[in-house]
């Protein structure tokens, strides 16, 4: 049985009210258990009060010169690793004395949950990768010295998805392999960057998944599998090599960052270009206000020409993409709207061109004290104008709820589910989707 939009719509609701319950109820559960009563104020008041007084007469006591000795060395670095646990999830290791100007720094995320997928009769793919996921198991390192930085990320649970659109995920296996690794050079806000890295094209794209709002990416981004409804290509690319150029910096209320992209245009982790021509993508990004009310406005543009296809048939597509994206931010509340598309010409066989596009829309509010997110994103996305029945319309609502720990140790847990709506009645499927998220982060 095939169920109506308005019966997804009080599904979806109806199991993330009980959820949020849950986590609610959790919450304030751990906030009792760690308020301070009023004697153990009190007493931290006295302790402070002691600690004060002998502060003050060791001051008045005369200074006496210490010797330099390696032991001394090694608590001053000790001290040094304590003050800078802190900054998003990293945990900062320094090597060296601070006149070396080196440091080095690690940092990484787990996100592992369930995903479930309702079953259609008529597609029996529908459904069948339901179960546990590994999306994430990632390591960051970075080092430092002078104005040079070398960044390196590698992940243990990385889905290849060669081909997205003929591979089920439930017979694809992890790969281990290299996210990020390039070099970097820094002088007073302009960068130079070589290696592997994002591709200077959209907003959400220069986001860890991390520190995104949701455990799933837009259509626009990552397009559809075929074992979740019907297969289609993202618009915006990830990760590439190549060369790039940019400036950062902050002038009062008004962030400026600037970026240009060469590379090699047929994804992250190949040996070479697989064309005569390399891509290039540009994106410039504004960040006006102060972190309490802030707008960020952005705009994106890339050309691309790819060889496909297998030897001896070999034919080039052209992308010519473009896209912006927006985004309001105060006190824990977030408004973020991003829109792509994209010119396909195909020059060797002279077929019409073909135009891709897509926008979403992403709402929520953080509870302060209790540290729960509601979060709704609204997608819409037409893979091509070639066919007049494809437009996917997708609704997410979500579930947030946040916990740190040791200062800087944080565990999320994010709970959605996604009601997937087609174009036309004949190619309508019964694909709703659930996903549960658990992510911890250091």
């Amino acid at each position: 049985m095939v169920l109506t939009w308005k019966q997804r719509v009080k599904t979806a609701i109806t199991l993330l009210v009980s959820v949020m319950c849950i986590g609610g109820a959790s919450n304030t559960l751990y906030a009792a258990e760690d308020a301070p009563t009023k004697s153990e104020k009190e007493k931290k008041k006295r302790k402070v009060s002691k600690k004060e007084k002998e502060e003050d007469q060791e001051a008045e006591k005369p200074k006496v010169p210490e010797k330099k000795t390696k032991r001394k060395a090694s608590n001053t670095i000790l001290r040094s690793l304590k003050e800078q646990r802190q900054d998003d999830f990293a945990v900062r290791h320094l090597k060296g004395k601070e006149k070396d100007g080196f440091g080095l720094q690690l940092s990484g995320f787990l996100q592992t949950g369930y995903r479930w997928t309702m079953n259609d009769p008529q597609f029996l793919r529908l459904g069948e990768s339901d179960g546990f996921f590994l999306r994430r198991a990632r390591i960051r390192m970075d080092s430092q010295w002078w104005k040079f930085r070398a960044v390196i990320t590698i992940d243990g649970a990385l889905d290849p998805r060669a081909d997205p659109m003929s591979v089920s995920p439930a017979q694809r296996r992890f790969d281990v392999a290299v996210r990020d690794a390039f070099l970097k050079f820094v002088h007073e806000g302009f960068f130079v960057s070589i290696g592997q890295m994002r591709v200077a094209f959209g907003g959400l794209n220069q986001i860890s998944t991390a520190n995104q709002h949701f455990g799933t990416f837009p259509l626009i981004d990552a397009g559809e599998d075929i074992s979740f409804g019907y297969p289609a290509r993202g618009i915006i690319p990830g990760r590439d090599i190549g060369l790039s150029v940019g400036y950062d910096n902050r002038f009062g209320l008004v962030g400026i960052h600037a970026r240009a992209m060469v590379y090699n245009g047929n994804g992250e982790r190949r040996f070479g270009n697989d064309s005569d021509l390399p891509a290039v993508a540009t994106r410039l990004a504004l960040d006006i206000g102060p972190e309490s009310f802030q707008v960020k406005v952005g705009g994106s543009f890339l050309w691309n020409s790819r060889r496909v296809g297998e030897e001896p048939n070999l034919y080039d597509e052209v992308d010519l993409a473009f896209g912006g994206d927006l985004g309001v931010y105060f006190s824990g509340f977030f408004l973020e709207g991003e829109f792509a598309g994209r010119t396909t010409s195909f020059p060797t066989v002279n077929q019409p061109n073909a135009f891709s596009y897509g926008f979403r829309a992403d709402v929520g509010y953080r509870i302060p004290g209790i540290n729960l997110e509601p979060v709704v994103r609204f997608e819409l996305f037409d893979p091509s104008d070639q066919f007049n029945n494809d437009q996917l319309i997708y609704i997410t609502i979500g579930l947030n709820w946040y916990f740190t720990f040791w200062k800087d140790h944080e565990l999320i847990l994010r709970a959605s589910y996604t009601i997937k709506m087609e174009e036309t009645p004949d190619r309508t499927l019964n694909n709703d989707q659930f996903n549960f998220l658990l992510q911890y982060r250091l």
